[in-house]
């Protein structure tokens, strides 16, 4: 199975935030599986950051040593990734994630999220309490 995170759960995971579910911290703590990043993702937190509205356990520079520790790999956008995010109705206004939707649609890729409007584009997600 392959797993995209969202950007608050890789926040949750990184900082070694109890809100991250049992469930979400076993697959990401996995080196078995196929765990991704998407390079949106990256983007959200890094803006978030520069704004002053997110801190990290880790200096920002530091985040693909820490991913490659997690064996995490990135996620790159490509043009139907784009496609798909352009044209999606509009039950999310997010632009980052209605990337990494686009993304999981296009690779048929599970979502580590406890985004309620994830499911509502046909996306497989986990999140178990």
């Amino acid at each position: 199975m392959r797993y995209l995170i969202d950007s608050h759960a890789l926040i949750w995971f990184l900082n070694g935030d109890n809100q991250l579910s049992a469930n979400a911290l076993a697959i990401l703590s996995n080196s078995d599986l196929d765990k991704y990043v998407s390079i949106a993702a990256l983007w959200e937190i890094g803006i978030k950051i520069n704004l002053g509205r997110l801190h990290l356990s880790c200096p920002f520079t530091d985040l693909p040593a820490f991913l490659a520790a997690h064996d995490f790999q990135l996620l790159p956008t490509n043009f139907q990734h784009i496609l798909s995010a352009c044209f999606l109705p509009s039950h999310h206004a997010d632009p980052f994630d209605r990337m990494m939707i686009g993304q999981a649609l296009c690779e048929n890729i599970t979502v580590i999220t406890k985004d309620p409007s994830f499911p509502l584009y046909g996306v497989a997600t986990v999140w178990q309490e």
